[in-house]
């Protein structure tokens, strides 16, 4: 046949020597990606597919991945010459559709591959540029703002990395991610580390080094002290992504979902919410959320797979919900069992059989390293309801009390399915998760479902009280933990904090004779404890910080005092010490107004809205979830313009109530706006996504 397999080897070792001596004759010695530039695009035909002249001028990506990865390119390489680069890897890409025997099988998908990969490059650049001019904007990690000659010593090529540190990287991973996030098998992974200096297989170079750099980014975030460079180990991740998407299978899903891990505790690339969307779109395109045949036979394989589906799914809700944002997958579109409830690291068969016969819908005596897990994704399919239900923007109809009252009821259900003997393996140093791990997810979903009702004028006491308790208990939880362990926060975990309290504190502003008592008290103590501890880790959390120390002092302390006795009473020195302790908070148009909301409502101002949540009950909005008067968790977008009503204005009886614009409105004790308030980036910082 014309593309032999023989023919194939010697038209690849001619190309390599062309370029090889074509580089060396221009005086460059480095045989790296750049030489991709030199390819040349007349040999390719306008349907994408090469021409004939072209099919002996291929390349294999695999050393060219590798090689880039040992030598570590320069970072400071012209922009004009970075875009030049994307735009060849594009046209790479495209010619690597070849079989085995160099028979050509169409470029259609390389092509998309080749734009995701170039947009996640220009999207990591436009990161690093806009940190470099926006200097006002505090890293996530102080320790980990290193200058590049900072380590120059330091190189990311396993070899050279001390045996204690990436020991210590390892077991940051192994203790705070490998059970919560299935994704690779732990076993796998020790396997991977214990040959680090000999690897020469891309994806296990790849996944070793997303494992070292989530692993030590979160060792940095508990106080760890260490020279781990998370950053340069994800930036040669980076490097190999292109080649990793190719496999088109579970490793490239394995790969997105680790850099979608490390984006939750780092500002870098495109972000969670869109590494996690591209994991789903590719397990699905595998297969890997339907139930199978397959299925039938028990073992370690069909585990792997309905591990990295679950840890896809989980991560998903975890960041589109606070986001804001549609899910990648429905639950009706899901149907393959829930993992086993085994030790992570099982893999003997008749543990998985024996397990395979237990009830899952009862409490189990005994917990596994996967009980946490197995129940959270649980808990995902309650929550991914209740925000489809509760917070959906293409119906006009009210979610009653009785889908509440449901919702609440398969809560109470899911939390009496809690292990029975977590919290006596914890007291006793055998497991990670006790009761409170658990329940911190019990008490935010439930957050979710009454936010909604604690924000209309007419608030049912049942639910405000429910809601009280609900965030009282997240911040509890949480202090606990910070208490008990090292914990590394995520910018998530701190805006979980901050609202929770916030929304404590409105709760109590309403009905201060309902609400206010020594546990909420304590409850509202925990959340200012536990922001102290984020800032001592984090400086930039102190904006936060502090501004809930406002906030708490202005409403809590008069109530406290007894100054405060009436439901809904604004709080009259609210406003004057909000505008000056929260402007350095100000944050971009885009950014989002919850907070806003529930302030103003407090200062007795005119409360700003989402135009979305005064739209016909037809309109699409912003696909975030409001519906109607019951806005979003707490969670949601800022709006491209903003529309205000008072909260002593007539509501009728399906809830509308009569809008006016900001050019209308009339203001008896002044304006009380988003950038006086300066609270746009309290949930949405810079770099979150």
């Amino acid at each position: 046949m014309p593309f032999g397999k023989d023919n194939y080897i010697k038209a690849l070792e001619d190309r390599v020597a062309e370029l090889e001596s074509y580089l060396t004759k221009e005086g460059r010695e480095d045989v790296g990606s750049d030489h991709w530039q030199f390819i040349p695009r007349s040999n390719v035909s306008d349907d994408g597919s090469p021409t004939p002249a072209e099919v002996g001028s291929r390349k294999n990506p695999s050393k060219t991945a590798v090689s880039r990865a040992e030598s570590g390119s320069s970072s400071e390489e012209h922009e004009d010459a970075e875009t030049g680069e994307i735009d060849a890897m594009i046209g790479v890409l495209r010619d690597l559709s070849l079989d085995a025997n160099g028979g050509y099988m169409g470029a259609t998908a390389h092509i998309t591959i080749g734009r995701l990969v170039g947009s996640i490059v220009k999207g990591k650049n436009s990161v690093r540029a806009s940190s470099d001019i926006s200097s006002v904007k505090e890293h996530l990690s102080p320790s980990t703002m290193v200058d590049d000659e900072a380590f120059e010593y330091y190189d990311s090529a396993f070899a050279r990395i001390p045996a204690y540190t990436a020991d210590q990287m390892l077991v940051g991973y192994m203790d705070h991610i490998s059970t919560g996030f299935p994704v690779v098998h732990s076993l796998k992974i020790k396997d991977i580390h214990s040959r680090r200096a000999m690897l020469d297989d891309v994806y296990e170079t790849c996944i070793l080094h997303l494992v070292y750099a989530i692993g030590g980014r979160i060792l940095e975030l508990t106080g760890e002290m260490g020279c781990f460079y998370p950053e340069r180990h994800h930036a040669a991740a980076l490097k190999l992504l292109d080649e990793i998407l190719q496999f088109h299978d579970s490793r490239s899903v394995q790969a997105l979902m680790l850099l979608a891990i490390y984006c939750l505790r780092a500002p870098q690339g495109p972000g969670a919410w869109t590494y996690v969307g591209l994991a789903i779109r590719i397990a699905v395109d595998l297969g890997l959320h339907r139930r199978t045949s397959a299925m039938r036979q028990v073992g370690l394989e069909n585990e792997l797979r309905k591990r990295l589906f679950w840890s896809c799914y989980n991560l998903d809700r975890q960041v589109s919900i606070p986001l804001g944002r549609p899910f990648a997958l429905s639950n009706r579109d899901i149907d393959v069992p829930f993992p086993l409830d085994v030790d992570e690291t099982t893999e003997d068969i008749a543990a998985f059989v024996e397990a395979s016969k237990t009830d899952s819908t009862a409490a189990c005596t005994t917990s596994t390293t996967l009980s946490l897990f197995i129940h959270v994704i649980k808990l995902r399919m309650i929550e991914s309801s209740v925000q489809q239900t509760i917070y959906r923007v293409d119906s006009a109809e009210e979610a009653s009390d009785d889908e509440i009252d449901m919702f609440s009821a398969q809560l109470s259900e899911w939390k009496s399915t809690i292990p029975l003997d977590v919290q006596t393996k914890y007291q006793l140093g055998l497991g990670r998760d006790g009761y409170e791990r658990y329940m911190v997810h019990y008490y935010q979903c439930l957050r979710l479902l009454l936010y909604p009702q604690v924000i209309r004028p007419q608030v049912n006491p049942r639910y405000l009280k429910e809601c009280a308790e609900a965030c009282g208990g997240i911040c509890r939880t949480l202090k606990s933990l910070h208490q008990e362990t090292s914990v590394g926060y995520s910018l998530m975990a701190l805006q979980s904090v901050f609202m929770a309290g916030l929304t404590l504190i409105y709760c109590t502003w309403v009905d201060p004779a309902l609400i206010f008592n020594t546990t909420t008290s304590n409850d509202i103590s925990a959340c200012s404890i536990v922001l102290f501890v984020i800032t001592e880790r984090w400086r930039g959390a102190r904006k936060y910080r502090n501004a809930f120390e406002v906030i708490k002092q202005n409403v809590i302390d008069l109530i406290a005092q007894g100054k405060h006795q009436g439901s809904r009473r604004p709080i009259v020195p609210f406003k004057t010490g909000l505008k000056s302790t929260l402007h350095s908070m100000q944050g971009d148009e885009d950014q989002q107004n919850e907070c806003t909301r529930i302030l103003t409502d407090m200062a007795g101002e005119r409360i700003a809205l989402e135009p979305e949540a005064l739209l016909p009950f037809d309109s699409p909005g912003n696909g975030s979830g409001s519906r109607g008067w019951k806005h979003r968790s707490g969670y949601g977008q800022q709006p491209p313009r903003t529309e205000y009503i008072s909260p002593y204005q007539q509501m009728d009886e399906r809830g509308h109530i009569g809008s006016m614009t900001i050019s209308d409105a009339q203001f008896q004790r002044g304006n009380l706006s988003t950038d006086d308030l300066g609270m746009g980036d309290l949930l949405n910082p810079s770099g979150w996504r």
